[in-house]
Parts: C-alpha cells; structure tokens; sequence
C-alpha cells in the first residue's frame, strides 16, 4: 500500500504494526513510543500520528485529536484533516468544516480528500449548493480520482440535478471516450434530461 493510500485509510500505524502481528497496536506503538523518548534527541512525531490512527479506529476520538494536534512536520496537513474527521464523527460539524477549510496543501490528493468530506458534510446539513461545489471541484481536479466522477453521477442523479449531471456526462465522454458515458448521456437525451424549459440544453 502506498504512503498516500496509508493516509487516507488511517493505514499509516501499520508500518510500525506489521511485524508485530499478534501484539495490539496500542502496545506496539507505545513500545515504540518509549523506546524512541529514551533517544537523545527523540522524535515522537511520527509515532503519535500512528497513535491518533489507532485510537481514531477504536472511536477514542478526544485522544486521536490529541495525537494529531501535536503534529507538526510534514504530515501536518494530514494530521489536520484527521482531526476535522474526528470531529465529524463526533457530529460537530461546525468544527469539523472550520478545519476542513483551513487546510493548506500542495497535495491533490488531500485537497480531494478534504473536498469529498466536505460533500459528505454539507449533505448531512442539508447544505446542497455547497455540496454541489464541493463534488465539482474534486472532478475538476482530478477526475480520474477513484469513484469521484460515480459519486457525482449518483449525487446529482439522485438529486435530479439534470444540467450538472448532463455536463458531468458529457464531459467525461468527450475526455475519457468510454462508451460507459456514451450511455449515460444517451439515457438521458431519450429521457428528456437534456431539455430545459422546452429547450434542448447544449455543452
């Protein structure tokens, strides 16, 4: 599994856990922990970013954050993201959207990340428009990121959202040439998707 996929599953404890496959994680990692502050000069900040992971997947939410907050070396960003998911999960949205947007990060794939929480979010507010924005600005990013053109597809189906789904549709058959989308897009001319106020709608 790559560094990348590690983070986003909260995957990245296992390369301190692997090796210790019948120890639990929570005591590999505050062998390590102890060992590494034994160190002259220790660095802790990798283990307690593996800590904040297990005691996130253990639903420990208050001492992930704690963990996570003491990050502050290049996963930061990602250290910040978990955060705002671990708020999330504790339903307070507020919180969890202030830190999903104040993340800064060259990296497109935590921008996407952070914009596919977001969609999560707004739509659990009630929040449409935003979560319209949010879907449409990870496909623009990067729409060959894994499921996010499906998700749009699906979201904007479900919501009749016939303009943006026909611009999703034609979009991406004119960029990938998939015959997939070829279908979609001839669903929903034979359905009269692409017609607005008696008016054939065109892209």
């Amino acid at each position: 599994m790559s560094i990348e996929n590690q983070l986003i599953n909260k995957q990245f404890h296992d390369t301190f856990t692997i090796n210790n496959e019948h120890t639990h994680p929570v005591e590999v990692l505050g062998n390590a922990y102890m060992q590494e502050n034994l160190k002259e000069s220790p660095d802790l900040t990798m283990i307690r970013f593996a800590q904040g992971e297990v005691y996130f997947h253990h639903k420990d939410y208050e001492a992930a954050i704690f963990k996570w907050e003491n990050i502050d070396n290049e996963f930061q960003p990602w250290a910040r993201k978990n955060v705002a998911d671990a708020y999330f999960e504790l339903d307070l949205l507020g919180t969890a959207e202030e830190i999903y947007l104040s993340i800064d990060t060259d990296s497109d794939v935590l921008k996407i990340e952070v914009l596919l929480q977001l969609f999560s979010l707004y739509i659990q507010q009630g929040k449409l428009e935003k979560a319209v924005d949010a879907i449409k600005k990870a496909v623009f990013l990067n729409p060959d990121y894994p499921d996010v053109t499906r998700i749009a597809r699906v979201f904007f189906e479900d919501h009749q959202d016939w303009q943006n789904a026909v611009e999703l549709a034609v979009n991406e058959a004119m960029r990938t040439q998939e015959i997939s989308w070829f279908h979609t897009l001839k669903g929903y001319v034979v359905e009269g998707k692409t017609k607005k106020n008696g008016s054939q709608v065109f892209y």
